[in-house]
C-alpha cells in the first residue's frame, strides 16, 4: 500500500486518527493494513470505538495487534484538554435554522475569549470512564464481551462514572447472556455501585 505514512498520525477535528476511524466504522481490512505499518496505533480508544459500534472483526484485529482494555481513570478535570483551550461540545448558534441572527454574546461569555482556542474532542469515553468492555455490555454486543474477556479480565473490575462494574451494567440493561459470561469470568454479585466522586 503506497500511502504517506504520516497520514496515519494526522488527527481530525475530533482528535481521531485513521486507525480510530477505521475501527469506529468497522473497516477491518484497512485497519489491518494500518496496524501492519504500526501496531502501536492499536490503542484503547480504537478498541472502545470498535466495541461501541459492534465491529467484532475490528475488535479481534486490535486485540491481535496488542490493544488492551484497562480501566479509564475518572478524574474531576479534563486533563486531555490543552492549556489555553476550552472544550466546546457544540456551537451555540448551530441550531438556528429560521434565519434568526446568532447572539454573539453567547460566544463571548469567557472573559479571556481572545486568548482561548475552543476544541472539539471525541472524549465521551474519558468523561464517563468507559472501557471497551463496559460499552459492549451497554450495547449488548455479546460476542465482543466474550472476546474481550477471553484476552484479559482487567476491565471486569473497572467502574464507569456512575460507579458500576460491567456486571452491574449487565444487570441494569437486562443482558442475561452477558451476565452469565461475566460471572463465569469472575464477576461477583457482591459488587456494589460506588460513585466515583463521593
Amino acid at each position: 500500500m503506497n500511502i504517506n505514512r504520516t497520514l496515519l498520525y494526522f488527527e481530525n477535528g475530533l482528535g481521531l486518527n485513521a486507525v480510530h476511524l477505521a475501527a469506529e466504522h468497522g473497516h477491518t481490512d484497512i485497519l489491518d493494513k494500518f496496524l501492519d505499518i504500526n501496531s502501536t496505533l492499536a490503542d484503547q480508544h480504537s478498541l472502545y470505538l470498535a466495541s461501541k459500534n459492534g465491529h467484532l472483526r475490528s475488535v479481534l484485529s486490535l486485540l491481535k495487534h496488542g490493544a488492551k482494555d484497562t480501566c479509564v481513570q475518572c478524574e474531576d478535570n479534563f486533563h486531555w484538554i490543552a492549556n489555553n483551550t476550552k472544550r466546546m461540545q457544540w456551537h451555540p448558534c448551530s441550531n438556528i435554522t429560521d434565519g434568526t441572527e446568532c447572539d454573539i454574546a453567547l460566544l463571548t461569555h469567557y472573559d479571556e475569549v481572545d486568548n482561548v482556542t475552543f476544541v472539539l474532542n471525541d472524549d465521551e469515553r474519558l468523561i464517563k470512564c468507559t472501557t471497551a468492555l463496559e460499552v459492549a455490555v451497554q450495547r449488548g454486543h455479546t460476542k465482543i464481551v466474550s472476546q474481550l474477556l477471553s484476552q484479559t479480565t482487567h476491565a471486569l473490575y473497572c467502574r464507569e462514572y456512575g460507579g458500576r462494574t460491567p456486571l452491574l451494567t449487565a444487570i441494569k440493561y437486562n443482558r442475561s447472556e452477558i451476565l452469565d459470561i461475566i460471572v463465569e469470568k469472575g464477576g461477583s454479585f457482591s459488587d456494589k455501585c460506588e460513585h466515583v466522586f463521593n
